[in-house]
């Protein structure tokens, strides 16, 4: 943006229900979207859908379940989809919360701040913005494997036991309900990937999927849940979109399927410790200077 550009007034909501239910459609997009659709995710999306003769509908409510799927000519429930996040890396500031939904959270507020008062505040709103791009790579340094993981298992433990609700509130079985879960990466994480014979690069478009990771997906099959879709994308922007399902029932199926490596574990690659961001305006452009610590 040039200096004295002025942005759309619009503003965005930050944390409020109209920003978790734009969340969960966002998700649902990304699935629905034509690029992401492998032969793995066609299928699940024509067998929840009966062939494209359901429709699946946003709750946008606090109810069980965020998206209903009902027969158009009927209004009968046939299915359910219950969306929720993973994180790569959580925060225990005022309980556990996904780091990169603080990320999302602290970008809507910049935006919103400087929307329609940016002249003036130019080196201002670059500085909060580049501190938000320094969280990120603090997030990267951060991660930690058996965390994740064992936050993982925590999340889909607490929705596995909301089954029955998910399932009263429409009538449905549980083979009905189908797991959305949005998991969103930093923008700038390559992987170290162990296969079992070391570590290996892999590029930030090839989210590593561990056997634990596996396991954890496995935990909705006594609960009767077949149907899992994982979408994994960037904290920011669309540039790395992925989809992924899984037949809970035949986990070894959908991993060939989609030509799935399963790994041992991973982490990614460390990015040197900024300390400090300085926002310089001089000559007519911008300069940032960065502070490094060990």
């Amino acid at each position: 943006m040039k200096k004295g550009e002025r942005m759309s007034s619009e503003i965005i909501d930050v944390n409020g229900a109209e920003s978790q239910y734009e969340a969960e459609k966002e998700c649902l997009n990304i699935v629905t979207n034509k690029r992401n659709q492998t032969p793995a995710v066609k299928s699940v999306l024509a067998k929840i859908t009966n062939n494209g003769n359901y429709k699946i509908i946003p709750t946008a409510s606090n109810q069980p379940l965020d998206f209903t799927i009902i027969e158009p000519k009927t209004g009968l429930f046939k299915g359910g989809i219950e969306h929720f996040s993973i994180g790569f890396e959580y925060t225990r500031n005022q309980g556990i919360r996904i780091f990169s939904k603080l990320q999302t959270e602290k970008g809507k507020e910049t935006y919103n701040n400087y929307h329609n008062n940016l002249d003036g505040n130019e080196i201002t709103a670059l500085h909060d913005l580049t501190q938000i791009a320094k969280n990120e790579l603090l997030t990267v340094n951060a991660f930690d494997y058996y965390q994740f993981i064992k936050e993982f298992n925590r999340i889909m433990s607490k929705h596995l036991k909301k089954i029955g609700s998910y399932c009263d509130r429409i009538g449905c079985s549980h083979k009905d309900i189908c797991f959305l879960i949005d998991l969103c990466i930093p923008c700038a994480a390559k992987w170290q990937v162990n296969y079992g014979n070391g570590y290996k690069k892999q590029n930030h478009d090839q989210f590593p999927i561990s056997k634990d990771f596996i396991d954890v997906l496995k935990t909705a099959s006594p609960y009767g849940i077949e149907d899992i879709i994982l979408v994994i994308h960037d904290t920011w922007g669309r540039d790395y979109e992925q989809v992924l399902y899984f037949k809970t029932n035949n986990m070894e199926k959908s991993c060939k399927r989609q030509n799935l490596a399963i790994c041992n574990d991973f982490k990614p690659f460390s990015f040197p410790n900024i300390t400090d961001i300085e926002v310089v305006y001089r000559n007519g452009q911008f300069d940032i200077y960065y502070s490094f610590g060990s």
